[in-house]
């Protein structure tokens, strides 16, 4: 056993068999380099709001849930009736101990649920002043309920306040909203008060003070402060249909929010709450509020005991809490651990404080049965609960997955646009079979797997051809130097270091020097061959080694490209294969528009520059699509060419909208919208340099007009 033991953390300290499943945790937690490995992409700490690699807002939201729930929880088992030695006089002070810690867990509690659904709809920040004024907020609505309506005239003067101790350089921090939410606020704390207590009943004309303390709110908001930049005078009403938020935190990066139409949407809100509100009222006027004949005829209810929760869940659901916190890669499993927890954190609560209730009440210590009125409230709104948010995911899973997909015109599976598949080196990978290419491959680190996968291994050592040089695996399979390496070279090694340090823009000598650099770099791994996705065409890398003459591009479509060493000899086979036919291309699409590309580089003569524009012309045929279209228009700079590139485009661009409806509803959409944007450019410059001031305006509004499609698209197609 010591034996087994003893191999066990072996294995994991030394790895002899490179088993990155099991020392991964290790790696990135413990051993030497963990703190560096930590910093790579999704191992950032969850709240590294400038990390471009997923989101930590969700989660935020959670652990404000986790601390605020587990306070309740400890405060609520004080409710707990003790075991008194004079039960006369000092049952009447737990009774009274009970009613002001009830009051005040009561409303601590709709304080913390104010905050937090602001926090989750990124209204305010999550720091004290945001709960200040939350507090506040909630002091004047139970003020109102309780007491008097006309406790709410201090939310005009919380609404000046608030604004006036934010920061207009920073859009006022969100304090303006507090006015549009007051009367769905009101309406929704009013009737769950209403529920659970005898002595507050919703009366119809209180909602008329309560709409009109907003209404004055926000008007005297704006002729205050004017936080929105009102263009006219405050009683132009047809502005504030038209009202854009102007605080984004920072907890939003990566999320895409964008809430376009917030403030109309508050005003349905408010507008649905009024309605509620009267719903309410006559709903409590027909179903009795008492629910004595309910209890008589049901069994009394054994007597509550609080429930010990499970040691080790709580430690389970902290650590994986503490992991997400560290790494944002754990978020989700996080969120599988801690979420159950939260709701038992919430139900003890609430039974707790029932029971509790109860006993003072009726000399029980049990839960009793919800009241009817409690019932239908919580029936009603599960229902529409359950009716909006499934037709709502339903129709937006049809959109995005099952509609025709924008992005591709042949991959587009349901699990190819789950998991953005579609941009995977499918092409390349087979021009790699296809021409038996061995050695080692510079490739981008996320796509390692997949040109692994793609290569036909050898049976007998598991190896494939073409060996990487990283992967995804990177903090387990790799050392920390190989991984430092590869960084390097893809960020542009001392030249893109000394300008960042100088706080200079790269200049295209700047670009030379790194593909000069890059080439050396290629030599001393032993590197002939590098392969880059679409998001890296505008990287260092890509920039630089496009301009070593050493190196030559030999695959290229919409999504991928290959480069080659012409100094080594499958290099240079693969780059003279394609003039005289030996390279060999899996699809006429790649073939075509890599023979354009170079043979609009390299073409000396005329004749070689009109056949290179004609392989551009048949790769846009097989494909429409931006890349063939920027080759098209690239051939521009032989002049003898440009009148027939002006009327491919114009041609084209006619084409695209006579049947544009009928395009958007077939798969790759984007990239015939994304060709007739180029068009656009290229006709609006020909136009400018004829001196049709006109024409060239009617081409720039298209073209506008299709990157705002574009974008549209492209936000509308993501879950």
């Amino acid at each position: 056993i010591l034996a087994g033991i003893a191999a066990f953390f072996a294995t994991v300290l030394f790895n002899p068999f490179h088993l990155t499943n099991l020392t991964h945790t290790f790696v990135i937690s413990v051993s030497e380099h963990a703190k560096m490995w930590r910093t790579v992409h999704e191992w950032h700490p969850a709240f590294a709001w400038t990390n471009p690699v997923g989101t930590g807002f969700p989660f935020l939201v959670m652990l404000v849930m986790s601390i605020g729930l587990i306070m309740f929880w400890l405060f609520s088992r004080f409710l707990k009736p003790r075991l008194l030695k004079a039960p006369k006089n000092e049952f009447e002070v737990q009774s009274k101990l009970f009613t002001t810690l009830s009051r005040i867990l009561g409303y601590s509690a709709a304080v913390f649920v104010c905050w937090v659904t602001f926090i989750s709809f990124s209204f305010v920040r999550a720091d004290i002043t945001g709960l200040f004024f939350c507090a506040c907020l909630v002091t004047i609505l139970l003020l109102s309920i309780y007491n008097s309506v006309h406790f709410i005239y201090l939310a005009i003067g919380l609404s000046l306040l608030a604004l006036w101790s934010g920061n207009e350089q920073a859009g006022y921090e969100g304090r303006y909203i507090y006015p549009f939410v007051l009367v769905p606020a009101y309406v929704v704390l009013h009737i769950f008060v209403s529920l659970v207590s005898n002595k507050v009943r919703v009366k119809p004309l209180n909602i008329i003070f309560v709409a009109a303390s907003a209404f004055v709110a926000i008007f005297l908001m704006m002729a205050v402060f004017d936080p929105f930049k009102f263009e006219q005078s405050v009683w132009h009403l047809k502005q504030f249909l038209g009202i854009k938020r102007i605080w984004h935190p920072a907890y939003e990066a990566n999320l895409g929010l964008k809430y376009t139409h917030l403030f109309a949407s508050l005003y349905i809100v408010n507008l649905i709450s009024i309605v509620t509100w009267f719903v309410f009222w006559i709903l409590q006027r027909i179903i009795p509020k008492s629910n004595s004949k309910i209890e008589d005829e049901q069994e009394s209810p054994e007597e509550f005991s609080l429930v010990k929760i499970d040691t080790a869940f709580i430690v389970i659901a902290a650590l994986t809490i503490y992991m997400a916190i560290q790494s944002r890669r754990f978020i989700p499993v996080a969120a599988i651990a801690a979420c159950p927890l939260l709701a038992l954190f919430i139900d003890q609560i609430v039974k707790t404080v029932c029971a509790a209730r109860n006993f003072y009440s009726r000399n029980r210590f049990a839960v009793s049965p919800m009241s009817i009125s409690l019932r239908v409230f919580f029936v009603i709104c599960g229902a529409a609960a359950v009716m909006f948010f499934g037709t709502w995911w339903t129709l937006k899973f049809k959109r995005i997955y099952l509609d025709p997909w924008p992005n591709d015109p042949k991959l587009t599976s349901v699990f190819m646009r789950m998991t953005n598949s579609d941009a995977k080196p499918f092409y390349a990978c087979r021009f790699i079979k296809d021409n038996k290419l061995e050695g080692k491959v510079f490739n981008y680190w996320t796509e390692g797997g997949f040109i692994a996968y793609g290569q036909q291994p050898d049976p007998n050592t598991g190896k494939t051809p073409l060996q990487l040089f990283m992967d995804g695996r990177a903090q387990a399979a790799y050392n920390p130097a190989a991984f430092q390496v590869w960084s390097e070279i893809m960020a542009g090694g001392p030249v893109f270091y000394n300008a960042r340090i100088r706080g200079q823009k790269l200049s295209d000598a700047d670009y030379v020097d790194i593909g000069k650099w890059i080439g050396q770099q290629m030599k001393r791994h032993n590197v002939w061959i590098s392969l880059m996705p679409l998001a890296e065409f505008d990287s260092n890398f890509v920039k630089g080694i496009e301009r070593n003459p050493q190196w030559q591009l030999v695959f290229m479509n919409n999504k991928q490209r290959i480069f080659v060493d012409i100094d080594s000899r499958q290099g240079r086979e693969l780059f003279e294969g394609m003039f005289n036919g030996k390279t060999v291309f899996g699809d006429e699409f790649s073939k075509n528009l890599t023979l354009a590309h170079n043979m609009m580089r390299f073409g000396k003569t005329e004749e070689e520059n009109k056949q290179a524009l004609e392989y551009a012309i048949k790769a846009f045929e097989i494909n429409p699509s931006q890349t063939p279209m920027l080759e098209i228009i690239s051939a521009a700079r032989f002049g003898q060419l440009v009148p027939y590139i002006t009327n491919f485009c114009k041609n084209y661009f006619d084409e695209f909208t006579k049947n544009k409806h009928s395009y958007a509803e077939k798969d790759g959409y984007m990239r015939r919208l994304a060709a007739a944007r180029i068009a656009c450019i290229h006709l609006g410059r020909i136009a400018g340099v004829q001196g049709n001031k006109k024409l060239a305006q009617f081409y720039t509004a298209k073209m506008n007009s299709y990157s705002s499609e574009l974008a549209k698209v492209a936000g509308s197609k993501r879950w």
